[in-house]
């Protein structure tokens, strides 16, 4: 797996893994809106450089993401997503330690879902057992 990004604050990083064919962003900390969004359209810009239509968040040690980034998230990210790669796009989550994070993380998800987009999103308590379900997948 190869480091592609983190930001300055490293609250926010992006790993690749061309071999099994998916892309692992992972949240830590307080991460502010302006990263949040700039490591979200990365994930885009990677994921269709790649070719690759499965993904990992791993959100396990976030521990507050802003109103805005989820705002944002379901208004536009999701869209952008969408035109860009299509709706056939495998998406595992790994849930946060901090309770307010989870509801928060479930109630995106939750929205998402009930906007009709067709993405296959999977709840996983760790990176590994996302990987098989991805390597099941194909």
């Amino acid at each position: 797996m190869k480091k592609l990004f983190e930001n300055d604050a490293k609250t926010a990083t992006v790993f690749v893994d061309t071999t099994i064919g998916y892309i692992v962003l992972r949240l830590s900390g307080k991460v502010n809106f302006e990263d949040y969004k700039e490591v979200m359209l990365l994930l885009i810009q990677q994921a269709k450089e790649h070719k690759i239509s499965q993904v990992i968040l791993n959100n396990y040690n976030l521990e507050y993401d802003t109103p805005k980034s989820r705002i944002w998230f379901l208004t536009s990210f999701v869209y952008q997503v969408q035109r860009t790669l299509g709706e056939e796009l495998s998406v595992a989550i790994i849930r946060p330690r901090n309770n307010f994070q989870k509801v928060a993380l479930n109630t995106l998800v939750s929205l998402v879902q009930g906007q009709g987009f067709k993405f296959t999103i999977r709840f996983f308590v760790d990176e590994p057992q996302s990987i098989e379900w991805f390597q099941e997948s194909n």
